[in-house]
C-alpha cells in the first residue's frame, strides 16, 4: 500500500463528503412539500417531494353543493397544481448536484429510455448475455 496512502485517503474523504451531500439531499427531498387550492377554493391538496398526496382538505362544506364530477375536477386540479408546484424547488435542490451541463429532465429521460429498452428486450436472454 506504500505510495497509495494519501491518494486513497483523499478518495475516501471525497466519498464521505459526497455521501453526506447525498444524504442531505435525500432529507431535503423527503421534507419538501407543496400546497395548492382548487379553483373554487373548496379543496386544498398537499404533496410531498415525490409528488404523492399527503393531505387532502375540504373547506367548510363548500363541496356539499357540488356534483361528484365537479368535486373530482376540483381535487384533480388542485393535485396537478401541487405536483407542478413541487417541481421547481426540487429542480433547485438537485440541479447543483448534477454533472456539468446536464439537466434533471435529461437524466430522467435517459433513465426512462433505458427502462424502455430493457423492457423491450426478449425475456429469454440470460442476465449474463446482456451487455
Amino acid at each position: 500500500m506504500s505510495g497509495y496512502g494519501p491518494e486513497l485517503e483523499e478518495l475516501m474523504d471525497r466519498y464521505r463528503r459526497r455521501l453526506a451531500e447525498l444524504v442531505g439531499l435525500q432529507k431535503s427531498i423527503a421534507e419538501a412539500s407543496a400546497v395548492s387550492a382548487s379553483p373554487k377554493q373548496s379543496v386544498v391538496v398537499t404533496v410531498n417531494g415525490q409528488g404523492e398526496i399527503t393531505a387532502l382538505e375540504f373547506q367548510a362544506g363548500a363541496y356539499l353543493a357540488m356534483s361528484a364530477a365537479e368535486l373530482a375536477e376540483e381535487i384533480l386540479t388542485a393535485a396537478r397544481d401541487a405536483k407542478a408546484a413541487i417541481g421547481q424547488p426540487l429542480r433547485e435542490l438537485v440541479q447543483p448536484k448534477l454533472p456539468d451541463g446536464r439537466r434533471l429532465l435529461e437524466l430522467v429521460q435517459d433513465q426512462v429510455n433505458a427502462g424502455r429498452r430493457r423492457a423491450a428486450e426478449p425475456s429469454g436472454r440470460a442476465e449474463s448475455d446482456r451487455i
